[in-house]
């Protein structure tokens, strides 16, 4: 146990001197940002947090120099690709710059692309062996990294509850511990994987053939067979594919695309057959993912994301074209290309994906506005809401609803010049389904109806009296035997009981009229009705009759598109004295 231990050690301090030695400016850089990592723990201060989050990808771009001027005349470069840390570290702009695409895109492509072309492998062999020794010496160095960190917090914690140690001290540590772990020990055991291996980190083993022979190919090979009954499917029905199709064509041809280059360091690969004709066996599918990509863009417009896999089909169709021949078939040409593109949309800015996706979500949004007719002449969005608004419509304040959302979130000055203060106020007017409906990905509509309005009798109301009447009904229920009112056939009947001589009625729809007339409201505003005019709702006053109604509910007919009264209760009826004409 005792050696063991000290071979680790041994190894470990053997290895950071050879780090050391051949990675110096590296080594400074891990140094630097765990220094600036402690610091900014202390201090919470963003521009320090920003400025960790960049020393990535200045790790990357000197590890390139490394490796690329290695032995060469041009070896200053390596040296002088650490000087951009002086300007770093008194610029300022680091917090808003992480956040945008164009650190992002050049940390997670351009930089990693750039390694892989470092030793300016052309043979297909030795380029995909090198980049799988990138890619296994990070997963090496964060797998032992992260034990090492495991352990510590294991033992550390332990001593703390057997002591019964206590304070701010002990997460403090844990703390330090973790950024050591992370901006130190992780990169340092990268760098000497990585040196130890070099490009012989990958050797078929067993386990590795198996993983790939008959687990991960077949799995592909399923997954082609299930897209190829899709395409049937869509060719016998007629219908265009799903625009989320993108995605998982998308998904599956990236991940085919690695599981081919891996074939090339596998002793014995079984389904060359595949992949020595997957250009064409991908074709239809390929296809297809244009197809569903460009439905997608044409229907929600571009957005960062929709960008990105636009531009990543780009690449994954140009990889498929190049290895249709074999002539051409290099992953050199790909990440030479790959890298061209990336640089594109990451620098030059009418092509950024932001700009991109603001441009055509601005679109969208004056298209669409003008379909609906609620733009101005200067471009400014207006309520304009039809008294009775259709599924059709409605669908259409969905799209432009995602896409005043998506310029709200995205680029405030965009979003402003359609006269907006915040995107909800384009659902001024509608009921709340409706809402429900434009504001959720919702893929049916909830209601086109508007919500059902309901009137109730307050308590202790008051009514004014006047006129002569000789009978009060209250306490009203429904009787067959001597009624005092039926409702029934789309009308209101009203009984001298127990006579049961009908003294007064009238439809439901004239009554409606009547009383919205009466009452001066306006129900098409889609506003609840004040007190007053509740109470003038509820009262019904026409000769012979008056009528104190309990409550009465509305709701909105979509086949007739009109309000009309859904059910209604009486609590009093006055009857004045009858004469021969006033009888019905």
């Amino acid at each position: 146990m005792k050696r063991n231990i000290s071979a680790l050690f041994t190894w470990f301090k053997n290895g950071l001197v050879e780090v050391v030695q051949k990675f110096p400016l590296e080594v400074t850089l891990t140094i630097y940002s765990t220094v600036i990592a402690i610091i900014a723990s202390e201090t919470n201060d963003d521009n320090l947090s920003s400025r960790v989050l960049l020393l990535p990808l200045f790790f990357i771009i000197t590890l390139f120099f490394n490796i690329f001027t290695f032995k060469r005349k041009f070896r200053f470069l390596y040296w002088l690709s650490i000087i951009p840390i002086i300007p770093l570290s008194i610029w300022g702009g680091e917090p808003e710059w992480v956040k945008t695409f164009q650190f992002w895109g050049t940390t997670i492509a351009f930089a990693p692309l750039l390694l892989f072309l470092s030793k300016r492998y052309v043979d297909n062999k030795s380029l995909v062996k090198y980049i799988f020794s990138l890619i296994t010496s990070v997963f090496s160095g964060l797998i032992m990294a992260f034990i090492a960190y495991g352990l510590f917090c294991a033992l550390f914690y332990s001593t703390v509850y057997i002591f019964k140690f206590d304070g701010e001290w002990t997460s403090n540590v844990q703390t330090y511990a973790f950024i050591i772990t992370t901006t130190f020990l992780t990169p340092i055991l990268f760098l000497m994987f990585f040196e130890k291996t070099g490009d012989k980190a990958i050797v078929s083993n067993r386990f590795f053939e198996i993983l790939l022979n008959y687990i991960v190919t077949p799995a592909l090979l399923i997954y082609i067979i299930i897209l190829y009954v899709y395409i049937v499917k869509i060719i016998i029905i007629w219908e265009l594919p799903s625009g989320g199709l993108a995605n998982m064509v998308f998904t599956f041809v990236l991940s085919a695309m690695i599981v081919k280059a891996i074939q090339l360091i596998l002793a014995k690969p079984i389904y060359t057959w595949f992949f020595n004709r997957m250009s064409w066996y991908v074709c239809p599918i390929i296809i297809l993912f244009w197809i569903g990509a460009s439905r997608r863009v044409i229907e929600y417009g571009f957005t960062e994301w929709r960008y990105v896999m636009m531009v990543c089909g780009i690449v994954m169709t140009l990889y498929l074209i190049l290895f249709s021949k074999k002539k051409w078939a290099h992953y050199f040409y790909v990440l030479i290309a790959s890298l061209f593109i990336t640089t594109l949309v990451c620098y030059v800015p009418v092509l950024n994906p932001k700009t991109v996706s603001v441009q055509s979500q601005m679109n969208r949004v004056i298209n669409v506005a003008n379909q609906l007719n609620c733009i101005n002449d200067e471009g400014k969005l207006i309520n304009n809401l039809p008294e009775n608004i259709d599924s059709i419509a409605l669908v259409k304040y969905k799209q432009l609803y995602q896409s005043v959302l998506y310029l709200s979130m995205n680029d405030s000055t965009a979003f402003r010049k359609f006269g907006l203060d915040k995107s909800d106020d384009l659902l001024n007017g509608f009921t709340e389904n409706q809402r429900q409906y434009i504001r959720y990905y919702h893929k049916k509509i909830i209601s086109t109806a508007k919500d059902d309005i309901h009137m109730f009798l307050p308590s202790n109301s008051c009514i004014n009296m006047n006129g002569n009447y000789v009978k009060l009904y209250t306490k009203i229920v429904k009787s067959d035997e001597a009624p005092v009112y039926r409702y029934a056939n789309d009308s209101i009947y009203i009984y001298n009981s127990p006579d049961t001589n009908l003294v007064w009625k009238t439809s439901k729809n004239e009554l409606l009229i009547k009383q919205l007339d009466k009452a001066k409201y306006d129900i098409t505003l889609d506003k609840k009705p004040s007190e007053e005019q509740i109470l003038s709702m509820l009262e019904i006053d026409e000769l012979p009759v008056r009528i104190i109604l309990k409550n009465l509910k509305l709701t909105y007919d979509e086949n007739t598109n009109q309000w009309t009264i859904k059910d209604l209760s009486i609590e009093n009826v006055m009857i004045k004295e009858l004469t021969t004409d006033s009888r019905l």
